[in-house]
Parts: structure tokens; sequence; C-alpha cells
């Protein structure tokens, strides 16, 4: 695997400048973002990273929706304004350099185990709904 990804550098190497920086982007994930389509009607949103575990959707108005397949939708329907959402994924919890030494329960359940992972963003971005439709979908978030 190593190799092949070697001979893969060498010869884009020995290639074009531009083909390099193509495909430097597409093996980058930075250059992967989400892309929102829809409207008042219904918001999703497409080409989500492989590695997410969740899209949480937050509109000015108070909207408050998390969806696991990036799709979004009310039965009142979405009314014209800014909306966020963010793209999270699970993140193990390091185990803590002092296992050894003795827990404190606090007063909790000692039968209870502390989380394995926590919830990280990967992307986070707004977006404005106007006259039903998504415009700006790339508004850098504030």
């Amino acid at each position: 695997m190593i190799t092949t990804f070697r001979s893969l550098i060498v010869s884009l190497m020995r290639g074009s400048i531009g083909t390099f920086l193509t495909v430097s982007v597409v093996f980058s994930p930075a250059g992967i973002a989400a892309t929102v389509q829809g409207g008042s009607d219904g918001i999703m949103l497409l080409e989500l990273p492989v590695e997410y575990t969740i899209v949480q959707l937050d509109g000015d108005d108070g909207t408050q929706l998390s969806s696991k397949n990036g799709m979004f939708e009310t039965e009142d329907g979405f009314s014209d304004g800014f909306y966020t959402y963010k793209i999270l994924t699970e993140v193990a919890v390091e185990p803590s350099a002092r296992r050894n030494e003795p827990m404190l329960d606090n007063g909790r359940d000692p039968n209870v185990k502390p989380a394995s992972f926590y919830l990280k963003t990967i992307e986070s971005k707004r977006f404005l709904i106007m006259d039903g439709l998504v415009v700006n979908p790339d508004l850098a978030e504030e």
C-alpha cells in the first residue's frame, strides 16, 4: 500500500504541477465540504463526510433539529432566515494517565461508567433561506 502511494506521488511529481494540485485537493479533508439544498419545504445536506455521526441544524428563530442522514423537515416548514448546520463525529476519549488512582464517585452510582467518546464538529456553516429557497449556502460561521 505504501509503495503504491509512493509510486503515485512520484508519478504525479513527474507530471504537471496542475495535476498534482488537483489530486491533492481531492485527497485533502479540507477540500471536502457538504452541500446545502432545499428551502422552506425541507433542507438537505449532501456530500457528507464518511466519518460523520450526526448533523445538527439551528435556526435564528429557535429551530433546533438533528438528523442522522442530513435531511430535515418540519410540519410548518422552515421560515426565511439564517440557519447553521454542524456536522459532528464521535471521537474516542483517551484513557486518563491517572487510571491507577482511586476514583471518587462524587455521589454518583458506582456502576455508572464514564463516557468513552465525545462529539467533535467536523464542519459548521451558516446559510440563508430567502423567499423559501436556500441562498448563500456557504456563508462563513460568525
